[in-house]
């Protein structure tokens, strides 16, 4: 399934999809129930459009790591559109991020170990978003036009390890391309 979607401006991550000259499902990629990875520069990147399920998932990781955060960095982490950082530097992450001057972004580890981080967002996302609405999160992956395989392959991996097989791959249409 192919998509479109319009730029979020106040995002830190911004990425340049492939154009296709298919016809194309157009659905909104900032409705709540959809969770959109972005892949750019062969790091990962999380945009979760719901400001309540971005602040419990955070919970659900910083519970699950360890670590905490003030109501004032889960009301900040609310309010950004996409992020990606390790979470040992999650904080620093929220402390530094303003909309109009983005930090530096590492993106969510991503492997095939135990410190595989991007897979625990994806499951605590999903939990955070079946408890909440009682409905499953549906999933975009969104990568860079020249972005390399492996990377793409291994976020695939990821979701198929947690039964997530349908997800839509975002791309833009031949005449926004200029083809």
């Amino acid at each position: 399934m192919l998509s479109a979607k319009f730029k979020d401006i106040n995002s830190p991550i911004q990425v340049t999809t492939p154009a296709t000259k298919y016809s194309m499902i157009v659905c909104s990629m900032h409705d709540n129930n959809v969770a959109v990875i972005l892949i750019r520069d062969n790091k990962v990147f999380l945009q979760l459009n719901d400001v309540a399920l971005r602040k419990q998932t955070l919970l659900n990781m910083a519970l699950k790591r360890k670590i905490n955060f003030n109501e004032a960095e889960l009301s900040k982490f609310s309010l950004i559109g996409n992020f990606g950082s390790p979470m040992h530097q999650l904080k620093s992450f929220i402390s530094q991020y303003n909309n109009r001057t983005h930090v530096n972004l590492q993106g969510i580890p991503i492997d095939t170990t135990a410190n595989n981080e991007f897979y625990h967002w994806i499951q605590e996302a999903r939990k955070a978003f079946y408890l909440q609405h009682r409905a499953e999160l549906h999933f975009a992956i969104e990568g860079e036009q020249k972005q390399s395989y492996p990377t793409i392959k291994l976020v695939i991996d990821n979701l198929q390890k947690q039964d997530i097989n349908k997800f839509e791959l975002v791309t833009r249409s031949a005449n926004q391309a200029g083809l």
